[in-house]
C-alpha cells in the first residue's frame, strides 16, 4: 500500500498514466524557481510540468532548460526570467508556443515545426518568430536586445506577431518579412527583419536596429554559448 501512495504523486507530476507533459523542466542547476500567479515562487522540481501562465526564474550561477513536446528546447541563463504566455500542443504535435523574456539571456533550439505550429519569444521591445532554428537572445539591462542566429533563420519585429491574449489557435501576423542588408542602423515606425545563420541583430530600447555578421570563434569564448552547444550535441 505504501508503494502505491509513493507512486501516485509521481504520476500526477508527469501526467496521466505517466505521459510526458507538453512542456517540462528537463534540466536545471542552482537556484531555480517557478511561479503561477497569483501564487508565490516555489523551488523547481526536475521533470515538473511547465504550464501556460507560469514564470520561470534563475538566480546567480543558475541555469534551466525546458523541453516542449516536439523536442524543441529553451535554456535560461542566470538572472533570467521567462514567462510562458501561451502553450498549446495538438496531435503530431502542432505546437503553439509564446513566451516573453523581461530580462536575461535565453537559448532556443527549435525543431522544424509542423504546419500550423507557431514558436515566438519576445522581449519588451521585439518579438522573434521561428520555424526551425538555433538562436540566442539577450534582453539587456538597458532594454536593448541582442539576437544571434546559429542555424536556420529568425523573423524579428518590433510589432507583436500575436495579440497579447489571443483566443486559442488564433494567430495575428504582421505583413511578410523582408531581408535587410547589413551592417547598418535603421529606425522605422514598424519593421520586420529576417536574421540568418551567423548574423546578429542589435535593437536599441527606442527601436533602432543594426543587422550584421558576428565572428563565431569569438562568440565561442562566451561560456554560455559553449555550454549550450555542448547541450545541443548531447541531445542529437
Amino acid at each position: 500500500m505504501m508503494k502505491k501512495w509513493i507512486l501516485l504523486p509521481l504520476l500526477l507530476l508527469l501526467g496521466v498514466e505517466g505521459e510526458t507533459p507538453p512542456c517540462y523542466l528537463s534540466y536545471y542547476y542552482g537556484d531555480v524557481s517557478l511561479r503561477e500567479p497569483p501564487k508565490d515562487w516555489e523551488k523547481a522540481v526536475l521533470d515538473a510540468p511547465v504550464n501556460e501562465g507560469e514564470w520561470l526564474k534563475t538566480e546567480e550561477e543558475s541555469r534551466a532548460e525546458i523541453t516542449i513536446a516536439d523536442g524543441s528546447v529553451i535554456r535560461i541563463d542566470e538572472n533570467t526570467t521567462l514567462v510562458i504566455e501561451g502553450l498549446d500542443v495538438i496531435g503530431d504535435p502542432v505546437v503553439r508556443f509564446r513566451a516573453v523574456v523581461p530580462r536575461g539571456r535565453i537559448w532556443a533550439n527549435v525543431k522544424k515545426l509542423m504546419k500550423g505550429s507557431v514558436f515566438n519569444i519576445r522581449t519588451p521591445i521585439v518579438v522573434a518568430g521561428v520555424r526551425g532554428t538555433v538562436y540566442r537572445m539577450d534582453a539587456m539591462p538597458d532594454s536593448s536586445v541582442l539576437l544571434r542566429v546559429y542555424a536556420g533563420e529568425v523573423a524579428v519585429s518590433n510589432k507583436p506577431m500575436w495579440q497579447l491574449k489571443p483566443q486559442k489557435g488564433e494567430l495575428r501576423e504582421i505583413p511578410g518579412p523582408q531581408e535587410v542588408e547589413g551592417p547598418h542602423e535603421v529606425s522605422l515606425g514598424e519593421w520586420i527583419v529576417i536574421v540568418k545563420a551567423q548574423q546578429e541583430l542589435w535593437v536599441s530600447r527606442k527601436g533602432k536596429y543594426r543587422l550584421g555578421k558576428f565572428d563565431i570563434q569569438q562568440d565561442l569564448k562566451d561560456e554560455w554559448v559553449k555550454w549550450n552547444m555542448e547541450r545541443d550535441r548531447m541531445r542529437r
